[in-house]
């Protein structure tokens, strides 16, 4: 049996990238804090630590500081902040993927920060939706699962 998967995700910090999955296969909705793009070129540039945390960065207008090595344009960060409307074209991809997935895994999240809190509901759809969650899960009664964990925290 096949299944097709795809990762969205509002975190930014690179983690799947870092565990071995592909860029390909993640929507990154929120931009990612370790990664620059070419404004010229569309070369991408993951570096160590955070675009955020960069000199001489110019957060307004997403330039990080540095240039690109192959063409010397400015490289930007990918991030969305707040109030920043997410590209078009990452969110047209997000809903294609979508349209395409058999399940919709959802791990750790309470599942009320929109846009990615959609997806399992157009999932939901056409495929099946398991949320695996410490804490309640918004609205989402067409879910096939919902399992919450008690998280026990020895000495913290």
């Amino acid at each position: 049996m096949f299944f097709y998967v795809n990762f969205y995700i509002q975190k930014r910090d690179h983690l799947l990238v870092k565990a071995g999955i592909h860029p390909k296969y993640i929507c990154e909705l929120r931009g990612d804090d370790t990664l620059e793009v070419c404004a010229n070129c569309d070369a991408l540039r993951v570096i160590e630590g955070s675009v955020s945390l960069l000199p001489s960065r110019n957060k307004q207008r997403h330039l990080t500081g540095r240039k690109c090595k192959e063409c010397g344009f400015p490289l930007l960060d990918t991030l969305v902040r707040k109030k920043e409307v997410i590209p078009e074209e990452i969110l047209q991809r997000s809903y294609a993927e979508a349209a395409k997935a058999d399940l919709c895994l959802v791990i750790g999240s309470d599942v009320t920060s929109y846009p990615a809190a959609h997806f399992p509901d157009v999932i939901s759809e056409h495929g099946k939706v398991v949320i695996v969650s410490e804490k309640h899960v918004g609205n989402h009664t067409d879910c096939t699962l919902i399992v919450f964990l008690l998280v026990i925290l020895d000495g913290f």
